[in-house]
């Protein structure tokens, strides 16, 4: 519907009323980051260089059977390592000219605080883009997107180097694959086949106690999945 702009008694002495807020359309999905931010895989780190994540990736050799006397292996042990990721900036930018901060200071005529709504889209702006770029390979903006999951996991196995370091030299730095046959998994018909890999790749990246806690794929293979709960 067109506003109302013609010039009556009504016109002249009310104003539109106006919601106290301001509804955003542009948030369709940040799945992941919002999920990341659920289990609490979001932190705040003051300064450094770098980020370091001490890791071991190796077990300590030294650790066998001995005989009574035996001597003892000394092999100097190089674990724990270090992943090391750079810095990486999102920003955005907005502005407010003097004229409209002036417009817009009367609460009786201005219901909704112009600035506040402005910060709020970039806030909003910027949650979507870093969802966007968690999933990248951080080579976008000539270099100065987030290393993403397009580079920390492996997707045809071959391996690469995540966090420097070198998933062909430490086989415990590689993700889990697995190589599905030529099946549509959207398919109601292939529901079966398709629980049945996401199972094996499970199990495959679970350890001792530890289980998978994320799963991503798109929206017709979790749909598909969701079906095959149906009795």
């Amino acid at each position: 519907m067109a506003l109302d702009t013609s010039f009556n008694r009504v016109i002249a002495t009310t104003l539109p009323l106006y919601a106290p807020r301001v509804t955003e359309s542009i948030v369709g999905s940040i799945s992941l980051l919002w999920k990341m931010a659920m289990m609490d895989g979001v932190e705040t780190r003051p300064g450094g260089t770098q980020i370091g994540e001490p890791t071991i990736l190796t077990t300590n050799t030294t650790v066998r059977g001995y005989t009574e006397f035996q001597t003892l292996d000394t092999t100097l042990q190089s674990d724990p390592n270090i992943a090391s990721y750079l810095w990486k900036i999102i920003a955005g930018t907005e502005g407010l000219s003097l004229l409209e901060q002036g417009k817009n200071s009367n609460s009786a005529t201005a219901p909704v605080d112009l600035w506040d709504a402005i910060i709020n889209r970039l806030a909003l702006s910027m949650r979507i883009e870093v969802n966007r770029q968690l999933f990248l390979d951080g080579l976008g903006d000539g270099g100065a997107d987030l290393t993403g999951l397009a580079v920390g996991l492996d997707f045809v196995g071959s391996t690469s180097t995540y966090g420097n370091i070198d998933s062909s030299v430490f086989t415990n730095w590689q993700n889990q694959n697995l190589t599905a046959t030529a099946v549509d998994y959207t398919a109601i018909a292939n529901q079966a086949a398709l629980v049945a890999l996401m199972r094996r790749l499970a199990n495959a990246c679970s350890s001792q106690n530890e289980w998978p806690t994320m799963y991503i794929t798109t929206r017709e293979i979790h749909e598909n999945w969701e079906g095959s709960l149906v009795g």
